[in-house]
């Protein structure tokens, strides 16, 4: 399987990193990969909650249908990294699988949330921002089983 990793500097408007991830995902596509993933927040990147809570977007979202249509149209596997999502009054960091023909195969509500104090002063709560997800997220390709994890989460061996 050959994939494509697209990282990006991401920035608190959602249109301009629209613009930049369709630019970088048709300059993936000449190399002619069978998967295509993209980071955690690739489409909006924030510390302010209000931020956060004001851009999350509905499970069916204009930005869904084209990345539906493109992993069709180009007959490609895509991890949609993360996108901060509105599920019944609720956000979640979720990540998507989109399989070749369109459709979402799998999706993840992150579980453990990055809440720190770092020594320069920094710090993060995603708890104040975020729901925890429940639930693990496994996927069967071809003979491959995936799973999905989003960054923090890497640090708990369950997942």
């Amino acid at each position: 399987m050959k994939l494509a990793l697209i990282q990006l500097t991401v920035e608190n408007d959602i249109n301009e990193n629209f613009t930049k991830v369709k630019k970088l995902l048709n300059e993936s596509i000449k190399n002619k990969p069978d998967f295509i993933l993209l980071p955690e927040c690739f489409l909006f990147l924030s510390n302010n909650k209000d931020e956060i809570i004001k851009n999350a977007l509905p499970l069916d979202n204009i930005y869904m249908h084209h990345f539906k249509q493109f992993a069709k149209e180009n007959r490609i596997l895509l991890l949609l990294g993360s996108l901060a999502t509105r599920n019944n009054d609720k956000i979640y960091n979720c990540s998507f699988l989109v399989n070749d023909e369109g459709v979402v195969i799998s999706s993840y509500n992150k579980i453990h949330m990055f809440d720190v104090k770092l020594k320069n002063g920094e710090h993060y709560n995603e708890s104040e921002t975020f729901n925890t997800g429940e639930d693990i997220s496994l996927v069967r390709l071809k003979e491959q089983i995936l799973g999905h994890s989003i960054c923090y989460d890497l640090r708990f061996p369950k997942l």
